[in-house]
């Protein structure tokens, strides 16, 4: 099978100047974040979370009363503002949760069809001070097979404060290891690389975008995983303009934190990753709960991962400007289907 990786359409070139810190693979998101002397307001906690197959009829235990409540206690007891569902069912099954065991605290709910055969999709739920402003879906895009090369989606979904604060969120789910690491490990790759087209596409037609990257990458830091989030990140690309930086740091500067069940040290598979304009903001970043203790040894075969950032509390609104131009099918605002723009796949 052959994969080539999607040209995403042009846009007009820009210069930034930027000061950058270390580009060191163990960011430390405590030590090494470069804080600039901007007025911050209130803090904004973003969650990434695989559900465990949340809302799938083929699977009844794992949407049992009892595992439905550990679900949601593991957000109550973080309190994000925004998470970032990976393997929910449907949108109704996200309100359902969050009606009758989140308080209806996350009115705000995001979930639009993958490319998953068995129906499981990535979404959002944001609390009422954050509305969603735009949604990006990718499932369109197609490797050279004609095959989709998002094994779900790479979905983006533009926030705003209350202020009127704005920054993005991709969440994905790569391609599983089923089959073997290394066989599989060429369509995560293609992933992590249209990916970052996507994200260099956004930054050139709006440098001031902030941005974060989030999922269950199904990728493990070794031999075989690093080519893969080294792609996302472009981490060995000589341009280090759209170069994204991990924010979920090794626990001991060595090891790191296991996100997937067993809790070995190599079974990271959940990360966040942002670009510079918003790492200036991350206070820090973390792996939540604990594999053997309740609710997440009953929630879920992940735990969460999860970013605090600092939000503004005013923003200057620029007059008489044009929203930039993204290479997705955009919907603008949710749920309006926008159109379609042109991808040379």
């Amino acid at each position: 099978m052959q994969f080539i990786r999607p040209q995403l359409s042009a846009a007009p070139k820009f210069q930034r100047v930027s000061q950058r810190v270390s580009e060191s693979r163990p960011f430390s998101t405590n030590k090494n974040v470069m804080h600039v002397p901007v007025l911050f307001g209130r803090d904004v906690k973003i969650m990434s979370y695989n559900a465990h197959n949340l809302g799938l009829d083929t699977s009844p235990r794992d949407n049992s009363a009892k595992s439905l409540y550990a679900r949601a206690q593991a957000i109550l007891l973080e309190d994000p503002d925004v998470v970032a569902w990976q393997e929910v069912a449907s949108k109704q099954a996200l309100e359902q949760l969050n009606q009758k065991y989140l308080k209806g605290q996350y009115p705000n709910v995001v979930v639009l069809n993958s490319n998953d055969p068995r129906g499981i999709h990535v979404g959002f739920m944001s609390k009422k001070a954050l509305k969603v402003v735009d949604t990006r879906t990718h499932t369109h895009l197609q490797n050279k097979a004609g095959e989709p090369v998002f094994k779900r989606d790479f979905l983006g979904v533009t926030f705003e404060t209350e202020a009127g604060y704005r920054f993005t969120v991709y969440n994905s789910h790569f391609k599983s290891m089923r089959g073997g690491e290394a066989q599989t490990m060429p369509v995560r790759l293609l992933e992590a690389q249209t990916g970052a087209d996507i994200i260099k596409q956004q930054m050139l037609a709006d440098p001031k975008a902030n941005i974060m990257v989030v999922g269950d990458l199904n990728t493990k830091p070794g031999p075989l995983g690093w080519p893969v989030l080294d792609a996302l990140s472009r981490r060995n690309e000589s341009d280090p303009t759209y170069k994204l930086t991990e924010v979920l740091r090794p626990n001991d500067g060595s090891h790191w934190l296991p996100t997937w069940k067993g809790g070995k040290r190599e079974n990271k598979l959940d990360y966040m990753y942002v670009n510079d304009a918003f790492k200036t903001a991350v206070k820090k970043a973390y792996v939540g709960g604990s594999f053997w203790k309740w609710p997440w040894k009953e929630a879920s075969d992940h735990v969460p991962v999860v970013s605090v950032v600092d939000t503004p509390d005013a923003v200057a609104k620029p007059v008489g400007t044009a929203g930039p131009t993204f290479a997705g099918k955009r919907q603008v605002p949710y749920p309006s289907v926008g159109t379609r723009l042109a991808v040379n796949a």
